[in-house]
């Protein structure tokens, strides 16, 4: 498991509060990829966090957002590909992920739309103590659409993590999505 020792997170700003882990969103630039021209969606132990992301110039047709939000507000895309990829009957990881699933990360491109710079997708694991994280991404892309991700995952723990990740894709007709990790 990595550590702060095994890493170039001994700088990283995490504290906590009532409200949780607290992150300051210059200790999230030293952790992008340098000179990267790129859209910004942060997850903290799994959760969007949408004040540390930096999505406001998306092209329209683009909507970022957590699970919680997209089963409310755009509930016939999100039923229609949830827990639909990912088989929760034979996979009893994913049947457990699934049970825990809340606030992930939800990518919805609409048909046609290019997004028009790579989104980079930063991990963050924090915590004092074990961790158990059920984590889960829904990214569904419309036909002929394109998006690009480059993903990093970083810790600023010093104990064990266990991350029982699911990600589930759906990718239209002649669609395209690169994904770098």
């Amino acid at each position: 498991f990595p550590t702060r020792r095994s890493s170039d997170l001994t700088q990283l700003s995490v504290s906590t509060s009532e409200k949780g882990t607290v992150l300051s969103s210059h200790s999230i630039d030293d952790l992008l990829i340098p000179d990267l021209e790129s859209h910004v969606v942060v997850l903290v132990n799994g959760v969007f966090d949408d004040q540390l992301s930096r999505i406001e110039n998306l092209p329209e047709g683009t909507l970022i957002t957590d699970l919680k939000e997209a089963s409310e507000k755009h509930s016939a895309v999100f039923e229609l590909h949830f827990s639909k990829i990912a088989d929760s009957e034979i996979e009893p990881l994913v049947a457990l992920n699934t049970a825990f699933a809340r606030k992930g990360l939800f990518i919805h491109i609409k048909r046609g739309v290019t997004v028009d710079r790579p989104i980079q997708l930063l991990n963050i694991q924090t915590g004092d103590g074990s961790t158990f994280l059920q984590p889960r991404t829904l990214i569904v892309i419309e036909d002929s659409a394109r998006l690009d991700i480059v993903e990093q995952q970083v810790s600023s723990s010093t104990t064990r993590t266990f991350s029982n990740r699911v990600d589930e894709v759906s990718i239209g007709k002649n669609a395209r999505m690169s994904l770098v990790k």
